[in-house]
């Protein structure tokens, strides 16, 4: 079975770098990895031909277009009856591939993913974190599937908290057979500018179930180019430029959410993604909450007042637009009784009375500090055991192993967070 592992890029040589060098030591012939080079004008075309594996395949749309686009464009260019997207500045975590590949071929879910660790790439005038937070309840766990309806009736209500483990096709897997069930649809695999959104949703409400595991199979990097960390600030921001940008891109996609407009909060950016698959998928039946899901958007824009205004005036007009105007006059009157807060404060409160003692690992090597050293380290304290999880009481074992290796290593939790914090 061939794999593909997409790195969708643009004018990131120096992340682009690291992220391919996760991916070419993957000891695995039976993958490709398709690099779509989104016109950069940068070094990127010498770091790609840098790497001397006749597995990666350079592909270029020829033009600037949209992420969404570009997404779309290496899917298409993909041969994989699987495939597994990560970005430019993220990693693979090559000893765990063969888990994962093990895991598919045994399953053949429509989806599978499993639980990405996070990595800050350490940067001046950024952070300094430079390294990895590894969770026992997060490793080892045994695949198992996750049933979609009753947590796309959460979505459709306006009621998820985000804690659900959902199907991902960034720093996750879609099968080849589900990604034509979607072009077929509509001309295009991911018919949003939010890709990864449109495609959870769609198999929320389109498919029965999807395979999810306890455990890390890729990094997601974080630095100050970030698209979607560039969202939190103002569009007046410096650092709002890759989301200005981002945004400029989208609106010049032939393809259009269901939602016009940019997104201000990101709860917008979901309810776009949502009445686009209904929008799209007309069979699924979707029938959101409208009143929940206006007073949610409503309260997380009051939190940026500077937003609100230009908020209430597109949410008001698009709920004229589709006939809820009565729901979206209830949600502009519903200011304080939002019982999220109170919620999020008790799980804040029941997360820091936890006892838990992870394994924090510096990415540092060499005078290094990458996503590719850190892949490197992750996967020295993991090993190769995971395969044997399906026997009764491995995991706690794994995990114990784990935690040996990485204090014999020097990169015990206090350890490593001395060499982050230098």
């Amino acid at each position: 079975m061939l794999i593909s592992i997409l790195i969708p890029t643009r004018e990131r040589a120096d992340y682009l770098k690291a992220a391919l060098a996760t991916c070419v030591a993957i000891p695995d012939p039976n993958i490709e990895i398709v690099v779509s080079d989104n016109a950069s004008l940068d070094r990127t075309q010498d770091v790609i031909r840098s790497f001397d594996d006749p597995r990666i395949v350079n592909v270029n749309p020829g033009r600037r277009v949209s992420m969404r686009q570009n997404f779309d464009f290496a899917i298409g260019r993909s041969t994989g009856e699987y495939v597994y997207i990560i970005g430019d500045d993220d990693g693979m975590l090559p000893e765990q591939f063969r888990a994962l590949r093990d895991i598919i071929e045994e399953y053949k879910p429509v989806a599978f993913t499993g639980r990405h660790l996070s990595f800050g790439w350490p940067m001046p005038n950024y952070h300094r974190r430079g390294h990895i937070k590894i969770r026992r309840e997060h490793t080892f766990g045994v695949p198992s599937f996750v049933e979609a309806a009753p947590l796309a009736r959460l979505v459709a209500a306006g009621r998820g908290d985000g804690a659900a483990p959902v199907p991902r096709i960034y720093h996750g897997c879609a099968s080849r057979r589900m990604l034509e069930r979607m072009r077929s649809a509509t001309g295009a695999f991911l018919n949003s500018r939010a890709p990864d959104t449109y495609f959870m949703l769609y198999t929320l409400f389109n498919e029965e179930r999807y395979l999810f595991a306890e455990h890390p199979f890729s990094i997601a990097g974080h630095s100050s180019v970030d698209t979607g960390g560039a969202h939190r600030f103002h569009p007046d921001d410096p650092r709002a430029e890759p989301a200005n940008r981002f945004a400029l891109e989208a609106e010049s996609d032939p393809r259009q959410d269901q939602f016009p407009g940019r997104w201000k909060v990101m709860s917008l950016a979901y309810f776009s993604s949502l009445e686009t698959v209904r929008r799209d998928f007309p069979a699924a039946n979707i029938r959101p909450d409208y009143s929940n899901w206006y007073q949610q958007i409503l309260r997380d824009a009051r939190g940026k007042g500077n937003v609100f205004p230009e908020v209430m005036a597109t949410l008001g007009a698009y709920a004229e637009s589709i006939g809820t105007t009565d729901e979206f006059r209830e949600a502009s009157r519903d200011e304080d009784s939002d019982p999220r807060p109170i919620a999020r404060f008790i799980r804040r409160i029941a997360k820091n009375l936890r006892l838990e003692l992870p394994i924090v690992i510096s990415g540092a090597e060499g005078g290094v500090n990458t996503v590719a050293t850190a892949a490197k380290a992750v996967d020295r304290v993991l090993g190769d055991g995971y395969l044997r999880t399906k026997k009764p009481n491995t995991r706690l074992t794994l995990w114990s192993r784990a935690q040996f290796r990485a204090f014999r290593g020097g990169l015990t939790a206090f350890s490593a967070k001395r060499l982050a914090n230098k």
